[in-house]
């Protein structure tokens, strides 16, 4: 009993030195009843479950057509680099200027949306697509720097920001399950059971099934780090599994983590731009303006962003 008190002794002295370092005052640590173990626990979770755009978002936007050429795409690859340097940059100074503790990235909602609907379908190419996502994105931050987004959001019911923050959530736990195997989209894009391909699926199933539940059970057992512990417990299975056997099931499920030799290629660093050059070349392009396709998008874009940042952030209080 004694030495219990004496390690929670220490720990109160541990965490009252932190809160009064540099950076424990620079962050609040002790306004905000937090401590260093927390919040590095925290990053590292966020970090580990927000990983997962790095893959989809290239695999998504790489669909996208050009408005000149329809068999030119937007370069995966560098929408890749576009992504992890956006997100770090937008995280960073949430953090420094802000100071919340919230993961920043592009919006997962709106890219099936850009590259099909906007940027294939409505003629307008990825270069259209991504000058009305500027724009939006200029007017959404003016609505935010003024008082005109506190204002709207003020104007909503408590339900609605529930609501979409639910939805927000059901969306991502909806992806997950696509990605463990366990449901698919149909020719309706309801999601249907995928067990008839059990024999090829099932070891992602079972990794994904096992590591969803582990986290929950080491939560519930007030494990410090759950969440970290069981995302890379399932990584580096998936990795060994892939690059020590040679079976039809673990490569369908994990053969994109097989390695391959010489496989990096760090070209996509120094010319990841190369998709916004492009997009400025046709900033002038009279086929982009002169349809409607392009200011619906930029409406569009706006709402969707509108109600995904509010349903983030719906702990917080807008004040005028």
């Amino acid at each position: 009993m004694k030495e219990k008190k004496e390690l929670k002794a220490e720990k109160s002295l541990y965490n009252k030195q932190a809160s009064n370092s540099k950076i424990g005052k620079f962050f609040g640590f002790g306004n905000f009843n937090t401590t260093f173990k927390k919040e590095i626990i925290g990053g590292v979770s966020t970090f580990l479950s927000m990983i997962y755009i790095l893959s989809v978002e290239p695999a998504i936007l790489g669909q996208a057509q050009s408005i000149e050429n329809s068999q030119e795409l937007m370069n995966s690859g560098r929408v890749f680099v576009a992504t992890a340097v956006a997100s770090f940059l937008a995280t960073f100074i949430m953090g420094i200027s802000a100071n919340v503790p919230i993961g920043l990235a592009p919006s997962m909602g709106l890219n099936a949306m850009f590259s099909f609907n906007i940027a294939n379908q409505g003629d307008i190419g990825y270069e259209g697509a991504l000058i009305a996502t500027t724009i939006s994105s200029i007017i959404f931050c003016i609505m935010s720097v003024t008082k005109l987004r506190a204002i709207l959001i003020k104007s909503l019911p408590h339900s609605i920001h529930l609501a979409i923050g639910v939805g927000i959530g059901f969306f991502i736990a909806y992806v997950g399950l696509v990605n463990m195997g366990w449901v698919e989209k149909s020719v309706s894009n309801l999601p249907v059971a995928n067990l008839s391909n059990f024999k090829l699926i099932y070891p992602a199933i079972i990794i994904g099934t096992v590591a969803l539940f582990g986290a929950i059970l080491l939560f519930y057992k007030k494990f410090f780090a759950p969440v970290i512990v069981m995302l890379l417990a399932g990584f580096l299975i998936a990795i060994i599994l892939a690059n020590t056997i040679d079976n039809e099931a673990i490569q369908h499920s994990f053969g994109t983590a097989k390695w391959v030799k010489g496989q990096w290629d760090y070209s996509e660093f120094k010319g990841f731009i190369t998709n916004i050059e492009n997009t400025y070349k046709q900033f002038a392009n009279i086929e982009i303006w002169n349809k409607s396709t392009m200011y619906i998008s930029i409406f569009i874009f706006i709402i969707l962003n509108f109600f995904d940042a509010t349903g983030t952030f719906n702990k917080y209080k807008y004040r005028n």
